[in-house]
């Protein structure tokens, strides 16, 4: 195997672990954006409820 072959298949490497790695940034941020569109409105409901028991 030369050099230049070496080459080739390390830089193939490294882009394919690239793509690997946005691929996981990507899903993580879109677990992330469900979990805060689910937890947004139930932490507004216990400030909510929170707010009312201050005041009562």
């Amino acid at each position: 195997m030369s050099i230049a072959e070496r080459n080739a298949n390390a830089l193939a490497y490294i882009e394919k672990c690239e793509r690997r790695r946005q691929r996981k940034a990507l899903r993580r941020q879109r677990s992330i954006n469900r979990f805060m569109r689910s937890a947004t409105p139930f932490a507004a409901g216990i400030c909510m409820i929170s707010v009312i028991m201050a005041l009562v």
